[in-house]
């Protein structure tokens, strides 16, 4: 119950502005238990892998065909935490103590680089 409650709560948050920003805020958060940390980081990687650019095609589908990822995990991502993603993650890259989370936050980076660099992302280098 506690475990189906916690991914109703996850399910409906990743539909809200500001769910990117939330969890790039808990990686680097000082105090917040490693554990957490890590959660959020591979939350983090995997909103921003799947749903950084979603084609058109699939837009509209219940589910994505890349993996047979349910549509709950397909989210829009608004332009304004887009923006502070992309303005925050390097900082949030060279605050993380724990190797695993910058190896996370290194493939956002990878895959933001991949859409946005150099059009939307002109001051990454």
């Amino acid at each position: 119950e506690t475990r189906q409650a916690a991914e109703a709560y996850i399910v409906n948050a990743r539909q809200k502005p500001g769910y990117l920003v939330s969890l790039l805020q808990l990686v680097v958060k000082p105090g917040v238990a490693l554990e957490v940390q890590q959660a959020s980081a591979i939350q983090l990687k995997n909103g921003i892998s799947r749903n950084w650019k979603i084609p058109e095609s699939l837009k509209n589908s219940k589910r994505r065909i890349s993996g047979n990822i349910d549509s709950a995990s397909v989210f829009e991502i608004n332009d304004n935490d887009r923006v502070v993603v992309r303005n925050n993650l390097l900082q949030a890259m060279s605050l993380a103590n724990e190797r695993r989370v910058r190896k996370l936050l290194a493939e956002c980076v990878m895959h933001i680089c991949r859409e946005d660099y150099p059009d939307k992302w002109p001051n990454l280098l």
